[in-house]
Order: structure tokens, then sequence, then C-alpha cells
């Protein structure tokens, strides 16, 4: 799997119709497993709904907080991939071969695995690093553009930090820490000015936001009005 933390939204009918084809999948499995319960496929049933059910967050099927970002998350392809594990693991058991044979299998099946995971981690290393990948593979993802604000702001790397900002707002205005901390940036340029806007942006979208009240009155701005 190419994995992201965060990917771009699917359209509506792009969700209804994976939403109704998991449905649909499901319901097959379901009665397959009871169908063939007797001949000992049960067990691929039963796993096969059970893996549906638990990737339904990225199926669109439920709503939850996490879609004000996104509509898919790689969280839950951790906990789902047990169950084609398990399937796995009781094939190779099943499989007429010698003792030696299925270690051996076993013995590629996780070093493969292990390779990928490790390929993947090289990615997560540096926080910068981790989210230039999620921008890459998501140019519309404004949390990534802010975190990375996050992080050069606290490097005082000030130019970079106000263009991630600047970037963030523009794909999702509707963001008053992101608005509080481009006003620290102005601020620390010198335009208080244009700071003062950003704060009081903040303080629209998020009245009594702390940070932004803060910084009004450390700035000097509480009583000057533009």
């Amino acid at each position: 799997m190419g994995l992201s933390l965060v990917y771009e939204k699917w359209t509506l009918d792009e969700i209804y119709l994976r939403g109704t084809l998991a449905v649909l999948s499901a319901i097959i499995l379901i009665l397959l497993a009871w169908l063939f319960a007797e001949r000992g496929l049960g067990l691929l049933g039963v796993v096969g709904a059970s893996y549906i059910c638990i990737m339904a967050p990225m199926l669109g099927l439920f709503d939850f907080g996490f879609m004000a970002f996104s509509y898919v998350a790689d969280r839950y392809h951790y906990l789902a991939s047990a169950f084609p594990l398990g399937v796995c693991s009781y094939g190779i058991c099943r499989i007429p071969l010698s003792d030696r044979a299925r270690i051996a299998v076993s013995t590629i099946i996780i070093a493969a695995m292990s390779i990928v995971t490790f390929v993947q981690t090289t990615k997560y290393i540096d926080p910068v690093k981790l989210w230039f990948e999620v921008t890459e593979r998501n140019p519309k993802a404004f949390i990534a553009q802010t975190a990375l604000g996050d992080i050069y702001l606290r490097r005082n790397q000030i130019e970079i930090a106000k263009r991630c900002y600047t970037t963030s707002l523009r794909m999702e205005k509707r963001q008053p820490r992101v608005w509080n901390n481009l006003g620290v940036v102005f601020a620390e340029e010198g335009e208080v000015n244009v700071a003062g806007r950003c704060f009081r942006e903040a303080l629209r979208l998020s009245p009594g936001l702390v940070q932004a009240e803060r910084n009004l009155e450390i700035y000097g701005l509480n009583q000057r009005q533009e």
C-alpha cells in the first residue's frame, strides 16, 4: 500500500458508489459464509465481512470527526489487515507441505512485509519529510501546510512559515489557529497592522481564542483599529 496520512476527499458520487459496493459485498460474503459453512468455507465469509466492516470508515459509510480533513486515514488499514493475514496463515497451515517448507514460506512473507515497512518508515523519520510526503500525495491537504508552517515557525524560519500558512488558508480559510499564527509571523516581520487583522480574523472565527487575545495585547493592538 502507498501510505499517506491524509488523502484527498472523494466526491459524493464516489462515496455513494463505494459505500453501495461495500454493503453489497458484505451481504454477499455473509450469504456465502452461511451457504458454505458446512463445507468449512464459513471462515472466509466471516473474515471478508469483518474486513469490510472495519474498513467502512475508509469506504465513506460512516461520518466521523476526521472527515473535516479527509475521508480516509491509514489507521483503518492496520486493524483490518489482521483478517487477510489470518486467512493467509490458515492457508499456509492447510497446504500439504512439510514443516520446513511452511517455515520457509512464512519467513519469505514476513521478510517481504518487513522490507516494505522499513521503506515506509524512512518517510516518517523527520516531520518535515513526513508532511512533504503528504503534500506530494495530496496537494490539497491544507493541514499538511499548516503543520509545516508550525514547524518552520518554531525554527524561526519566518518567511517559509508564512508561505505555508498562506497556502493553507487559500485552501481552507476557516482556521482560526492558522490566522493567529500568521498574525505572529507578520508581527515578527514588523507588519503590525496586518498582524492585527489576522488576530481579529482568528477571533471572529473562534470568539474567545486565548492565543489571539493574548497576541493582541502583547503587540499593543487591543485599542488599535485599522
